[in-house]
């Protein structure tokens, strides 16, 4: 496909996003036609979010010279956007151009209200603290480290646990090391079974050196990603700090355990999952989320359309489903390792969000949307947000 041809295309979809949802054939086209990092990222900064829509909707509406006339002249008075517009002027081709306007135009109206108050998501690292209290930052590229007999590879992305051919000694099972997240982060481990775990910011994993021959048991705080090798013979248990306990034996599922949030998630994406509190017992399919009150010690659980909305922050995106601005706030918080103080309104009055929206951008973009549906405003202040009523 001509390059012209593509960029086309990708506008025609991306304009359909604005109207309705696209159906799966749509997304598939469109997923194949994101072949670049810089259309990705494009992609990711506009999809979702009402002022960036709304910008879309009315650029699309201009014939391409007109918008490409519009966006040359914001570019010009704005010097941090020249070098966006020379990559432009290389691409050449109209239909590019339509797309990033939207884009860069509405960041420079934006920036005349924000001005320089980006606020990105945190780059703290990852630790890595074992059973005899070694630390290490989860920093290093391709670094490999002998921890209890075992090699550990190591990268800024991701830590995986090898077993040795010769099998590690028992002793080991009762080692237990912790792989803590901070604020802003969002880090991979692979355990020594084979068991993928992507742990989200401000979150801990207590495990094991090695398993034993009967069962495979860590302790998650916060929220985690799991995808469970399968052995038949060793169910794999989570412990969470409320006492509830998720056992498998091999699937795909999600779990949200953060103790500033008043209820524990359960949310199945493949397979099946067993979900207890001390006497209640219940069973998960796909697309079941089971949900642990700890104040009234209620477990209950309810079908969800899509499982996948509860694992989006892995692919870089919030998913806010009905859900209350606190908890909002709460995910915000801990993604852009931020403090937001709420001054003059109460939370609980403001009904229920729902919004889907990339978390690889700055702040700015969550905050304008509650100014324009929520009726509020903010400063940033640093890493403090104050949030108040608009006039």
């Amino acid at each position: 496909m001509k390059q012209e041809d593509k960029f086309s295309r990708i506008v025609e979809l991306m304009s359909a996003m604005t109207g309705s949802d696209l159906t799966q054939q749509q997304k598939s086209e469109l997923e194949s036609l994101l072949d670049t990092a810089q259309l990705r990222k494009m992609h990711d900064e506009v999809y979702d979010g009402k002022e960036i829509i709304r910008g879309f909707e009315r650029y699309s509406r201009y014939p391409s010279d007109a918008a490409f006339n519009d966006f040359r002249q914001r570019i010009l008075r704005g010097n941090r956007r020249r070098r966006l517009y020379r990559k432009l002027a290389i691409a050449g081709t109209a239909a590019a151009v339509l797309i990033f306007a939207s884009i860069a135009g509405l960041r420079l109206m934006r920036q005349a209200v924000v001005e320089d108050s980006y606020v990105m998501p945190s780059a703290g690292y990852a630790m890595l603290i074992t059973g005899a209290d070694d630390r290490f930052e989860l920093s290093a590229r391709d670094t490999v480290i002998t921890i209890f007999n075992s090699n550990v590879t190591i990268s800024d992305s991701e830590i995986r646990f090898n077993m040795p051919d010769d099998g590690l000694p028992e002793e080991n099972i009762s080692v237990q090391n912790r792989i803590v997240v901070p604020r802003g982060r969002i880090y991979t481990a692979w355990l020594v079974d084979g068991t993928k775990v992507v742990l989200n910011s401000e979150s801990e994993l207590s495990f094991p050196s090695v398993f034993p021959d009967y069962e495979r048991s860590v302790a998650l705080r916060g929220e985690g990603y799991f995808e469970v090798a399968a052995d038949a013979r060793r169910p794999f248990t989570i412990h969470t700090d409320d006492n509830l306990n998720v056992r498998v034996l091999g699937t795909k599922f999600n779990v949200q355990a953060y103790g500033d949030i008043a209820e524990t998630y359960v949310t199945l994406v493949e397979g099946s999952v067993s979900v207890r509190y001390g006497q209640a017992d219940v069973i998960l399919s796909p697309n079941d989320q089971a949900v642990f009150n700890r104040d009234s010690g209620l477990l209950s659980v309810r079908h969800i359309a899509d499982a996948s909305n509860s694992t989006a922050w892995i692919n870089g995106h919030f998913d806010f489903q009905a859900v209350t601005l606190d908890v909002i706030i709460k995910s915000l918080e801990k993604r852009y390792n931020v403090d937001i103080i709420t001054t003059g309104f109460n939370v609980e009055q403001l009904g229920i969000f729902s919004v889907r929206m990339s978390h690889r951008g700055d702040i700015v973009q969550m905050l304008d949307l509650l100014r324009e549906t929520a009726g509020l405003d903010y400063r940033i202040d640093g890493r403090n947000i104050y949030l108040f009523p608009k006039e």
